[in-house]
């Protein structure tokens, strides 16, 4: 099994999770477990969301295999930018209708935690366009091999975030301000982030020679991309949307979104307490699992286009057994030391010990499926790689 690039992958989500981990610390710290910082928790999830499903997830899944076989026909760099700039155009007209949207609604609300968190989402959203497209670009550079830009892409972010977070309360003093400035940034880090895949690229001399005149050809190719896509989007998003709507359920029935007291039905900070719960379980799963299962995928897409199933088999074995060795201790871990981790970590400033309680519940019950989630990535980057988006589909819909 080829393994080139694990350690690098590795190393690179080890330093963003890290990162990630001090900037959601910063977070709590300025902003306190409250009506702010849940509405940001609920307004970033959409676009990371769209980058799990369209980015990262449905569209690397369906478009890398098609990549790697059109490698032979010397037709590659068409597919590689006719499906970013198709991927882009159409991102970003959804986003434009999204914004106007967003934008009418919270001109008719008045003030409060409903047109806070609308002003957020509409600021956030023009990330999904960049990121997506960066996502994109970086299974080019995954089908060649190439690991290190696209893992240094989420430390890009964190960097961009904590910059904002140091910056900002210098300058700014009202809160509410203060997260506008922030989310901004982390719009903006999608286009730094994207300008850098596209660059890699390029340098690479994947080349788009031939993409005018064949526009037809390349477009329909695309589709037909798509068209594979559609099941994987369905499948990866039963769980994702499952999430959002948590978060939206943690936000829309507290205090913090300014509804009647009738609806109260859990405390302000659960959407808070359930987006640091979820990042505290994805520091090993992307650390691990999702090192494991982008260097993994390529390989496992080579041998199917190949035809050598017992090859792809021992891959995905062995996948399996890493993740096992990893995943069991780390949800035993994650399970025992819930409280002091969530205190060591995030129990400074603003954020308060009722606060802390809140969120290592959460941080525990998400940590007993560790090994679970990393297993579920080999496994299902196995079927995707043979071209069966319909099997995680079902077993999506079966676990749900």
């Amino acid at each position: 099994m080829a393994y080139r690039g694990l350690t690098t992958v590795s190393t690179m989500t080890l330093l963003s999770r890290v990162l990630g981990l001090g900037r959601d610390a910063a977070m709590a710290v300025l902003f306190g477990a409250g009506p702010l910082l849940d509405a940001f928790s609920v307004a970033f999830r959409l676009p990371n969301l769209a980058r799990r499903l369209f980015g990262e997830g449905a569209l690397t899944a369906a478009f890398l295999p098609a990549y790697v076989a059109e490698k032979e026909t010397g037709e590659a760099g068409r597919l590689a930018w006719g499906t970013a700039l198709l991927l882009g155009g159409g991102l970003a007209a959804l986003t434009l209708a999204a914004e106007a949207g967003l934008g009418l609604w919270a001109a008719a609300v008045g003030p409060g935690g409903l047109r806070t968190l609308l002003v957020l989402t509409m600021i956030v959203t023009p990330y999904v366009v960049w990121i997506c497209v960066a996502a994109q670009l970086s299974a080019v550079l995954h089908a060649e091999g190439r690991f290190f830009l696209p893992a240094v892409l989420p430390v890009v972010l964190n960097l961009v975030w904590l910059a904002a977070l140091a910056v900002v309360p210098r300058v700014v003093d009202e809160p509410e301000a203060r997260m506008r400035w922030v989310t901004a940034a982390v719009s903006l880090s999608g286009v730094v982030q994207c300008g850098l895949a596209v660059a890699a690229v390029r340098r690479l001399g994947v080349s788009a020679a031939g993409l005018r005149t064949h526009w037809t050809e390349t477009r329909s190719r695309v589709v037909g991309i798509a068209r594979v896509m559609l099941p994987t989007v369905v499948g990866l998003s039963v769980l994702q949307l499952n999430a959002v709507l948590d978060s939206a359920l943690a936000w829309g029935l507290s205090p913090s979104a300014g509804f009647p007291e009738r609806l109260w039905l859990v405390e302000e900070g659960t959407a808070t307490a359930l987006y640091l719960g979820q990042r505290m379980y994805q520091f090993p799963l992307g650390v691990f699992g999702g090192a494991l299962g982008t260097v993994l995928f390529p390989v496992l897409a080579k041998h199917a286009a190949a035809g050598d199933r017992a090859a792809l088999g021992r891959d995905v074995t062995r996948g399996l057994e890493l993740a096992m060795l990893i995943g069991v201790p780390a949800s035993v871990g994650l399970w025992l030391l819930a409280g002091p981790v969530v205190d060591l970590l995030f129990r400074h400033g603003r954020f308060d010990a009722d606060d802390a309680a809140l969120t290592a519940t959460m941080v525990a019950g998400y940590g007993l499926a560790v090994w679970a989630f990393i297993a579920l990535l080999i496994v299902n980057r196995a079927f995707y790689a043979s071209g069966d988006p319909r099997t995680p589909l079902r077993a999506g819909l079966i676990g749900v």
